[in-house]
């Protein structure tokens, strides 16, 4: 794993990012992933873009009775077939190209389940991750009008094995949009972030919204 990680121990806490264009996902395929440890099982919220008023953008979660992960797109939740562990690192990958959704696990595809929602997920919230979390969270990735395939999906799993120094140029092998975060500042409350943006990258921090609750 990489130097640093975020150590979560639940409750309404959160990592929060600003609302940009790079995270603004419209109709468009797109692809998401992370690595995660599981300290207790909660309901948990591992990476979200949602107003609930609304019903607008999506969340990535993990539901506390069935230990899935499940995916809410403007009000629409699709649940992966497959039962997430305690205890133990583990990279995640969400892939959705409109008529699929996929779930990869250290690598493999592990569920795959049928979607029509192709509905916007433009909504101008912020991005947050982490909340009602018990664990830790290293590594989190969104690309923007990118379905991730498996040979790409493979080489970031490997990537995260070593020391996991992200860079602008590894991102625009595979995506021209997005945002990522190595969460490796190791001190302080804000979490550095890049953003791309039609090719071109510039910074664009998280910040910790409770010290107390989570630390590095």
């Amino acid at each position: 794993m990489a130097d640093y990680y975020l150590v979560f121990t639940g409750g309404v806490k959160y990592v929060e990012v600003a609302d940009d264009t790079a995270l603004n996902l419209g109709t468009s395929v797109c692809s998401f992933s992370g690595w995660a440890y599981i300290n207790s099982w909660s309901h948990i919220r591992l990476l979200s873009k949602y107003n609930s008023g609304t019903s607008t953008g999506f969340k990535i979660e993990v539901s506390v009775s069935t230990n899935k992960m499940f995916v809410t797109k403007n009000g629409a939740t699709l649940t992966f077939d497959y039962v997430l562990s305690l205890g133990q690192w583990f990279h995640w990958v969400v892939v959705e190209n409109l008529t699929e959704r996929y779930l990869y696990i250290n690598g493999t595809l592990e569920a795959t389940e049928t979607t029509n929602n192709s509905a916007d997920v433009d909504n101008g919230v912020t991005l947050r991750f982490g909340e009602t979390f018990d664990g830790y969270i290293d590594d989190i990735r969104i690309y923007k009008g990118t379905a991730l395939t498996a040979a790409q999906i493979t080489g970031i799993y490997n990537q995260g094995l070593g020391s996991k120094n992200y860079a602008d140029g590894d991102f625009l092998v595979i995506s021209s949009d997005g945002w990522y975060s190595n969460i490796d500042d190791g001190s302080g409350t804000t979490v550095s972030g890049r953003k791309i943006v039609s090719g071109t990258a510039s910074d664009h921090n998280g910040t910790i919204s409770d010290t107390d609750s989570i630390t590095w």
